[in-house]
């Protein structure tokens, strides 16, 4: 597993270097939320940040961070996403149960980032945000070098109830206070 979340934490740096931006290309998340009525500018050290619901912050010099504690929702969607990807690349006759629980959670993150974006986006967007830093990821990568056994669950691996539990349970957690959706950090 630990390799995996290597593999992952090189998804959130193409990520970071690729930057797949929700708003106008001229336009910058710092400029769409300070111009909200309701937000309130901080100055530290010569960096203006905006807390927001969930605190979410936000800084002049584009980085936003989550920082409640319980994951940044982009992050989460994209380890979910690059898991269930690989589940279907790799198992394309088995681990139904596995699939379907990632598919089910996966959903739910989309919803709530669509409810909760700081710009209007819908769940294709969000959807085709993740696929992009996924197909950056992994271009140019052979089926073989994709479904490396130490990157996916074994083959006879069983997602049983209390799998799916632990698992539903931490999306809950991830989901239980509304905020906006950002990457970091990742991990």
């Amino acid at each position: 597993m630990k390799k995996y979340l290597a593999l992952i934490l090189v998804s959130c740096f193409v990520y970071i270097q690729t930057g797949v931006p929700a708003y106008a290309a001229d336009e910058t998340l710092w400029d769409i939320v300070s111009k909200r009525p309701e937000v309130k500018i901080t100055e530290k050290h010569g960096v203006k940040t905006i807390t927001l619901e969930g605190d979410i912050r936000i800084s002049d010099d584009g980085t936003a961070v989550d920082k409640s504690g319980l994951g940044a929702l982009k992050c989460a969607l994209m380890v979910y996403s690059e898991i269930n990807n690989l589940l279907h690349a790799c198992y394309e006759d088995s681990h139904e149960n596995y699939k379907k629980s990632y598919g089910e959670v996966i959903s739910r993150i989309e919803d709530f980032v669509v409810e909760n974006s700081l710009t209007p986006v819908t769940k294709e967007d969000v959807r085709a945000e993740i696929q992009k830093i996924y197909d950056a990821h992994n271009e140019g990568k052979t089926k073989d070098v994709l479904c490396l056994s130490e990157f996916l669950p074994p083959e006879d691996a069983v997602l049983d109830s209390v799998g799916v539990k632990k698992l539903n349970k931490s999306v809950d957690k991830l989901l239980s206070v509304p905020r906006a959706p950002v990457m970091q950090p990742c991990l």
